[in-house]
């Protein structure tokens, strides 16, 4: 009879996390606008709005990758910040029309709004650990 092979140990990894993925349907989103926005703000504002986005992409998967809920806050918290500055250039986008259709806008401001919820809980999730680690030292 032949050997048995062992089956592979799931890993999750971030490219599989609700947030990561959500983030990079935004990536989406927002490369599919840079299309139609004017000639004129197209390589200032929307070339900043996917340069947070791949930011983002990348704090998340700094966060998920720290094994020190510390330096995880960091990280986490770079995320949010970024996000909060794409939120406010997706609004003022939307406002000047330079967002192309009143779904796409919505999609986006929906996305945005629960990637804020999803961030605020993760680091609400590992500022507890983090809490719960400090009293352990104690």
């Amino acid at each position: 009879m032949g050997t048995r092979v062992k089956k592979p140990v799931f890993q999750k990894t971030v490219e599989k996390t609700a947030i990561y993925l959500d983030t990079v349907r935004l990536l989406d989103l927002l490369l599919d606008v840079a299309a139609d926005f004017p000639r004129m703000y197209r390589f200032v504002v929307c070339d900043k709005m996917i340069e947070l986005c791949i930011g983002m992409t990348e704090s998340a998967a700094a966060t998920y990758s720290h094994r020190d809920p510390e330096e995880a806050l960091e990280d986490i918290g770079e995320y949010l910040s970024k996000l909060a500055v794409l939120r406010t250039l997706v609004r003022k986008a939307g406002e000047r029309g330079w967002i192309k259709g009143l779904a796409r806008h919505a999609d986006i401001i929906e996305l945005t709004e629960g990637l804020a919820k999803q961030g605020s809980a993760w680091r609400a999730s590992i500022a507890a650990k983090a809490e719960a680690a400090g009293a352990g030292e104690s």
